[in-house]
């Protein structure tokens, strides 16, 4: 990897960093602070639609409250037979204009005296439910409605949908508290009350029961939140004023979504992570723009110099071209860097030529060493084992003898010039060689027109340029040869004639005992004349005899030392 792509590297790596380390701060700073705040909205949100239901019920209590005080609730109470005399506020109108459900008077006992139900949607009357029939009877509602003079208020489950519920005494008027009767007012919780609490709250409500089995998960796991025993939602108090006690909890539903039962729009959320985004996407475009200057203005004052040296000097190392030089611009760190660079070319270049010298001269010396050899002497390559390498260099001597060109012998390998009839002896020969050992074998060589050439061959198994080899340095012994069977010969002729000698000298003492033996016979001073004359002779072969056997432990020597004959 050159410079340049390691500076676009590192640049890159550093943004890439950076942007990390301000993803990091702004989602545990800045979106923390984001987080909280919209919590505290979503709070006052939520707050905002429990107050919108509180509202309605407590719309609910003040009308309950008029129509406690009117006149004619009081007598339809206290006179039963008047029961009808309210029928006027009983009309269509007013349930539509209340959007009233149900409107009902019970006595002091809990019985239901007048009333009625009204459809809203068909505008048309509807039946009375049972719990509302009986919401005064059951024994809860007479303890709270006996221990309060204020009412209460709620809501009631009720099929198809909830009641907002408000229930206040009536009193005589005469300055009694003791109530005569109740008057009653409800509205359903429906999609349409939903659809005003929504409005009114400038939020999407919903609105579920507890025991819904059909509840989402986010509703459940809001409940699971929730205190284990609830508190009472909605109550009066003694100053007439309503007191809201609904347990709040915020749950995160998604990116886009706050649950606080009510699910509210994450706008401040978003608002958070849009400016964090902004602030990422300045930094990349910033960086990335720097980035890019950095680069060119790096490029051109450093990285471009840098490339152009290293380049060069790579251009110069492969050509060996140490008198080319590099050009210097500038006056900096890079341009000194260039003139140091030229100056270590130029004591290259010096020492180059010198060494170029010397390696002329040594290659001349070497040449006029290795020709001058008058003996035969070839490198072949011996990497495989065996003498199947090729010959990799020869000397004069070895084209003279052998009639082939240096380049010629080049071609070939030492199995093409030795005589390979031989077997034992070439196999044990290239047994040392292997061995690492100096060898020395006597062998024929074969030259170019096929005939033979007795050499003494002394090999040597040596490192060439890391290549294995064997220096092998061949004697021409064709006259050692011929003195050799030459001194053969003369040995052999000398035992022959000695031979005959020792076989002579039995010739002569046999006929000479035979004179003696005659000669003694004879009884004169011939005969004596004759055995003095036979000794003389006998003496003669005598000491020819001694000669005989010096000469024959002279040829023992010959035949121990130089293998003349057998004994």
């Amino acid at each position: 990897m050159d410079i340049r792509k390691k500076t676009i590297l590192i640049l890159c790596v550093t943004l890439i960093a950076l942007i990390g380390v301000q993803w990091l701060f702004s989602e545990l700073m800045i979106m923390g602070g984001f987080s909280h705040v919209e919590i505290q909205s979503a709070e006052k949100d939520t707050n905002r639609a429990v107050v919108a239901l509180g509202t309605d019920i407590n719309w609910l209590d003040a009308v309950a409250v008029d129509w406690a005080t009117r006149d004619k609730i009081e007598q339809a109470l206290l006179d039963t037979g008047q029961a009808a005399s309210i029928s006027s506020l009983l009309g269509d109108e007013n349930f539509e204009q209340l959007q009233f459900n149900y409107i009902l008077l019970f006595d002091k006992s809990g019985h239901r005296v007048a009333g009625r139900g009204y459809d809203l949607d068909a505008h048309h009357d509807q039946p009375v439910p049972a719990s509302l029939e009986t919401i005064l009877s059951s024994a809860s509602a007479s303890a709270i409605m006996n221990g309060s003079r204020t009412g209460i208020i709620g809501i009631v489950s009720t099929t198809p949908a909830p009641l907002l519920v408000a229930i206040r005494p009536v009193t005589n008027g005469k300055g009694s508290t003791a109530p005569i009767g109740y008057i009653l007012m409800a509205r359903y919780l429906d999609a349409a009350e939903i659809s005003r609490l929504s409005e009114r709250a400038q939020l999407p409500v919903e609105i579920r029961s507890y025991n819904d089995p059909t509840l989402p998960p986010d509703f459940k796991k809001a409940i699971a939140a929730f205190p284990s025993k609830p508190e009472t939602f909605i109550t009066q108090t003694e100053k007439e004023t309503l007191q809201v006690d609904a347990p709040l909890t915020i749950q995160t539903l998604g990116e886009n979504t706050l649950g606080g039962y009510a699910s509210i729009a994450r706008d401040i959320y978003h608002q958070g992570k849009d400016t964090t985004l902004f602030f990422i996407l300045l930094l990349i475009v910033s960086g990335v723009t720097f980035g890019i200057i950095i680069i060119i203005l790096l490029d051109e004052t450093v990285l471009s110099r840098l490339l152009t040296l290293n380049n060069r000097f790579t251009s110069i190392g492969k050509e060996r071209d140490f008198s080319a030089r590099i050009p210097v611009s500038g006056n900096d760190e890079v341009s000194n860097l260039t003139t140091g660079v030229n100056n270590m070319l130029s004591e290259l270049e010096v020492s180059q030529r010198t060494l170029q010298h010397r390696l002329i001269q040594s290659e001349e010396n070497y040449r006029l060493f290795f020709n001058s050899i008058t003996d035969p002497v070839i490198i072949f390559s011996f990497e495989n084992g065996d003498l199947s390498g090729t010959i990799i260099e020869s000397n004069d001597a070895a084209s003279t003898v052998l009639g082939y060109s240096r380049e010629e012998l080049l071609q070939l390998n030492p199995l093409d010039i030795i005589k390979t009839e031989d077997h034992d002896g070439l196999n044990g020969f290239v047994e040392k060689l292997r061995s690492g050992e100096y060898e020395q074998y006597e062998s024929d060589y074969r030259t170019k027109d096929g005939s033979m050439i007795p050499v003494e061959i002394n090999a040597q198994v040596f490192d060439h340029f890391g290549r294995t080899a064997v220096l092998a340095i061949a004697r021409d012994i064709t006259v050692r040869k011929d003195i050799e069977r030459l001194k053969m010969e003369a040995f052999q002729q000398i035992e022959q004639n000695m031979q005959q000698f020792a076989r002579l000298n039995d010739h002569i003492r046999n006929p000479l005992q035979a004179i003696i033996g005659i000669a003694d016979l004879m009884e004169d001073k011939s005969g004596e004349k004759i055995i003095k004359y036979a000794k003389v002779i006998n003496e003669l072969v005598h000491k020819l005899d001694c000669g005989y056997c010096e000469s024959e432990k002279i040829n023992e020597f010959l035949r121990k030392y130089y293998g003349i004959g057998k004994k």
